[in-house]
């Protein structure tokens, strides 16, 4: 898994995503060619195996997006724990021979994402240790990102949606816990992804998406950990579980927001899209897709 690159990162004391992001810019500025990362959500090693030689014909950096529910403490329903899950990747890695970057990641972590939480109704504290052990076990086990996505909260009734203050808060706790275990532990760097797609999370509302950024920034700050900002920023696109049309005009209005603040967009629910040459064009950071 291409450790020269992880070199040039490491030396850099950047994360390894960070630094494939700021080359993908450099190369835009030399050819005029966006890139959008692509990743891939590891549901069997089949779907593994399939992006890996897919990476390899194009010689292009493939990310691995794992739920809690796919890959966990408890083994998740892959039946892989987060040291397994890198172990198998790098297996089949090299014995596909694939030269290009692999990046191993959380996909939507945070409290009540993991089915057993919700369905057994676990408390906040419960669900929020939890989440912390899994973040604290990807560390361990080696991940390079974390998708931070405390949106979803099973004690608000009827309608009542989730505050974007108290998602913020949420989510600068826990990027905070990661960062003391990361460093307490000498981890080397790693990168965030923060937000939802979905209408639940609020980020669908432009002021709304601000806001966010805005308290995030100054949550990080107040943690002294200020020196740490997302890469990514999921952004509502057009693309969600029942649709298939990505809007790029949306997606580069996004962009210009997230970009001022350091960060690029990242769209989730990329199955199947009509139009997947859209996102390079509008400046898309990176696609999930979830075969």
């Amino acid at each position: 898994m291409n450790q020269e690159i992880r070199n040039k990162a490491a030396a850099l004391n950047i994360p390894l995503m960070d630094y494939i992001l700021r080359r993908n810019d450099e190369l835009a500025k030399l050819d005029g060619v966006n890139r959008t990362i692509f990743a891939a959500c590891p549901n069997s090693i089949s779907v593994i195996k399939a992006a890996l030689r897919s990476a390899k014909r194009w010689n292009s950096p493939i990310k691995f997006a794992a739920t809690l529910n796919q890959v966990d403490i408890d083994g998740g329903y892959t039946g892989l724990t987060h040291s397994e899950f890198v172990r198998t990747i790098r297996l089949h890695a090299r014995n596909l021979n694939v030269r290009s970057p692999v990046i191993i990641a959380i996909d939507h972590g945070g409290p009540w994402l993991k089915d057993l939480h919700r369905t057994e109704k676990w408390s906040y504290d419960e669900s929020m240790s939890a989440v912390k052990k899994s973040f604290e076990a990807a560390i361990e086990a080696g991940f390079d990102l974390i998708h931070v996505d405390p949106t979803v909260d099973i004690t608000l009734s009827g309608n009542q949606q989730i505050s974007i203050d108290v998602v913020a808060e949420r989510t600068i706790e826990l990027i905070a816990h990661a960062e003391r275990f990361r460093t307490g532990n000498k981890y080397s760097r790693i990168s965030y992804e923060v937000g939802t797609e979905e209408v639940h999370g609020g980020l669908a509302d432009l002021q709304i998406f601000r806001k966010f950024l805005e308290l995030l920034k100054q949550g990080l700050k107040r943690e002294n950990i200020d020196d740490v900002w997302p890469c990514f920023v999921v952004g509502k696109v057009g693309t969600d579980l029942h649709t298939s049309t990505f809007d790029p005009f949306v997606a580069r209005e996004l962009t210009g927001i997230a970009k001022s603040y350091g960060s690029l967009i990242k769209g989730h629910y990329s199955d199947n899209v009509t139009n997947p040459e859209a996102y390079p064009e509008s400046g898309m950071g990176a696609a999930n897709v979830g075969p």
